[in-house]
């Protein structure tokens, strides 16, 4: 069977200044802990990422 769409990425890279609907700051990224922050052998990082939900690039179906 054959696939009966073409894919195309449109991937955009996320910032803060991102284009958002209606206009709003589209993209925040937050970073609490650090790997160098952690004492110990185990080792992880800690992110907070918000955005608007009308942000970056849609998915259309093209026949």
């Amino acid at each position: 069977m054959a696939f009966p769409y073409e894919l195309i990425d449109l991937t955009h890279t996320l910032h803060e200044g991102i284009p958002t609907w209606p206009g709003h700051c589209g993209f925040n990224h937050n970073l609490h802990i650090d790997y160098s922050d952690c004492d110990g052998e185990d080792k992880f990082r800690v992110m907070k990422v918000s955005m608007r939900a009308g942000i970056a690039t849609h998915l259309e179906k093209n026949c």
